[in-house]
């Protein structure tokens, strides 16, 4: 959109927490800036779009509900997460997979917390487990639950680093550990 970074300034200016928008085939969730009043800013994807066969292999029709938490007096910012389900051809509405959407079927969004120190958080955490299932860990962290796919992805590479994986894959965790030495 023309003049679209500068919309995004005038709303993180103006103390906006959310943008959401459509007209994209892909959703895709991103950080309108670095600094710290970043906004989250979605994009839906299509709903209802008659979508090619060319482009069926990399986008789907999804919807979405967003469950937002809203600023508490110690949070000036909003912090949220993302249910998404995609429409399979011969089985209707089902939950989306990161696979055939590019969108994975849950996604959080507002943690303020640095990859690092989530890393470290999950490395104490996990002690000395071999696994921990992903639902214990968002249980023991319940940040965890907010943290953008982006900084999921950085928070990983740390953990590699310490011998410690996130499975199956990192868009769709189900456990955290470490793996089998051979």
């Amino acid at each position: 959109m023309i003049g679209g970074e500068r919309l995004l300034q005038v709303l993180e200016a103006n103390h906006y927490h959310l943008v959401i928008h459509g007209h994209k085939h892909h959703p895709r969730l991103r950080y309108s800036t670095s600094g710290s009043r970043a906004l989250p800013v979605f994009a839906s994807g299509s709903l209802s779009a008659i979508i090619s066969d060319v482009l069926s292999r990399s986008a789907r029709n999804t919807f979405h509900i967003i469950e937002l938490l809203a600023p508490d007096s110690s949070l000036s910012y909003i912090r949220g997460s993302i249910r998404t389900w995609e429409l399979s051809a011969d089985k209707g509405w089902i939950e989306s997979t990161y696979q055939s959407s590019g969108f994975p079927k849950d996604a959080g969004f507002g943690c303020k917390s640095q990859p690092s120190e989530m890393a470290t958080r999950i490395e104490t955490t996990l002690a000395n487990n071999k696994f921990l299932e992903w639902s214990d860990m968002l249980e023991q962290i319940p940040d965890l639950r907010f943290v953008s796919i982006i900084d999921l992805r950085a928070i990983a590479e740390i953990l590699k680093t310490k011998n410690i994986t996130i499975s199956p894959t990192t868009e769709e965790p189900l456990l955290v550990g470490r793996p089998k030495t051979i």
